[in-house]
């Protein structure tokens, strides 16, 4: 064995890839949440690129989410940097609403948990989610990503993919 300290056998607990993951369930490192809550206010474009890349290593889709809509708008070529105090709320609640959401979200997938692939198009990008029923209740017949988007808890996202599409003001 080239690396025995890696060498795992018989923990409760394993730490990967900025998780801890447990018998049951999978929640996200505390230090890398701690990271969001204590980022500094951005000051250029490149701490808003570097905002953006924190976000996006915890929860690979909060780049598409409302929460981070008004700081899309800086990284378009054509938008000069410019931080106000509205900018300034909003990127002290999208800190706490992430960190919320990330703790609440992270869903493990399961062979044998009905699936659902829903996917998504718009004009600042697009993008899919792989959603898993994670409870016992029966089947409801209706579109599952509208309950999934409606607060149904029993939906949860296992897995997801986007990429954002600026405009450059270009036709």
């Amino acid at each position: 064995m080239r690396n025995p300290d890696k060498f795992i056998l018989g923990a409760d607990v394993i730490e990967f890839d900025g998780f801890n993951i447990i018998k049951n369930d999978v929640y996200p490192f505390r230090k890398y949440l701690q990271a969001i809550l204590d980022f500094l206010k951005p000051k250029n474009i490149t701490d808003v690129r570097s905002w953006f890349g924190l976000t996006n290593q915890m929860s690979y889709a909060f780049s598409m989410t409302n929460h981070m809509l008004p700081f899309r708008e800086l990284l378009k070529p054509i938008t000069l940097f410019k931080w106000n105090e509205s900018l300034e709320i909003l990127f002290q609640k999208s800190k706490t609403s992430i960190v919320a959401e990330i703790e609440h979200g992270v869903c493990i997938f399961d062979l044998v948990k009905p699936i659902c692939f829903a996917t998504n198009w718009s004009k600042s990008g697009i993008g899919f989610w792989l959603l898993q029923k994670h409870c016992n209740c029966p089947p409801k017949q209706t579109v599952l990503l509208s309950l999934w988007l409606k607060g149904d808890p029993s939906w949860q996202p296992v897995y997801t993919y986007s990429r954002i599409m600026l405009r450059t003001g270009i036709r």
